[in-house]
């Protein structure tokens, strides 16, 4: 993505208030997102299957780019439905079991130019007319910085025992739709890495293109190429229940890999 926007551009307005007029982020595009504790220990949304798009993100607003990816509308749907639910939606940086600092739907931020690259906004709340008021300007290089400090700060302070807590306090965040466009763009990217790895994946059953998208968000190609031979064996001679049983990963939850295996089995049925 591109850099600071200048508090300008779509999402962007004014609010006439009793301090003035305030450039801000339309409220409205952070989502209402409630968190939980997930089992690897991350923020997540909380997250139903085939309801997650709808409720964070407006998918009308990529279908055409994934569209020209060979990616469509309902296939979409499915794919994004299914990673949220795993990665979960968090509009602040936070770090993974492993300190990663991430954002958004598990978009790793290597280091802090990566961070300074997202379009993050910073949440200004203020009291008028007996209520708090919220609004969202632009943040600095110099803020995104030091959230994106106070992320490996917390992580590694063993006397905060709530770390989820005090990330989710951070007013420097992201909005859905600047998620959503690193979803989009991460997926597509997938698409075109699933394409080479496997002969024919344009045919592939929808269940089973579901799986593979999950198997390479989280894993990565490398590790998806590398790591799995046997898998990739089978699914490239659309041998479904050996992908299933050899799609079993490391460090994710029990649920995750399950869901991968049933939906590789689905294919296996047609």
């Amino acid at each position: 993505m591109s850099g600071i926007n200048d508090n300008q551009g779509d999402g962007w307005g004014v609010s006439q208030t009793p301090y003035g007029d305030i450039t801000n982020y339309d409220p409205s595009q952070f989502g209402s997102t409630s968190y939980k504790a997930g089992s690897t220990g991350n923020n997540t949304a909380t997250a139903q299957p085939g309801t997650t798009h709808g409720g964070y993100l407006n998918l009308n607003n990529y279908n055409k780019a994934a569209s020209n990816a060979g990616i469509g509308s309902d296939e979409l749907a499915r794919i994004v439905d299914n990673t949220i639910k795993w990665e979960g939606l968090v509009h602040n940086m936070y770090a993974d079991t492993k300190g990663n600092v991430t954002v958004g739907i598990g978009t790793l931020l290597s280091n802090v130019d990566d961070a300074k690259k997202m379009k993050f906004g910073k949440r200004n709340t203020f009291h008028a007319h007996g209520d708090d008021e919220i609004s969202y300007t632009s943040a600095s290089d110099d803020q995104v910085a030091a959230a994106y400090q106070h992320v490996k700060d917390v992580f590694n302070d063993p006397t905060i025992k709530n770390k989820r807590s005090a990330w989710a306090a951070s007013s420097i965040v992201l909005n859905d739709d600047q998620i959503g466009q690193s979803l989009i763009t991460r997926t597509i990217s997938d698409q075109s890495a699933l394409e080479s790895l496997y002969s024919g994946y344009g045919d592939f059953p929808a269940d089973a293109k579901v799986a593979l998208h999950d198997m390479i968000y989280n894993l990565g190609l490398t590790n998806l190429k590398n790591e799995f031979p046997n898998f990739n064996a089978a699914i490239n001679r659309r041998d479904w229940n050996t992908a299933a049983a050899e799609s079993h990963r490391t460090g994710i939850q029990d649920a995750r890999n399950d869901a991968t295996k049933n939906q590789l089995l689905s294919a296996a049925k047609g």
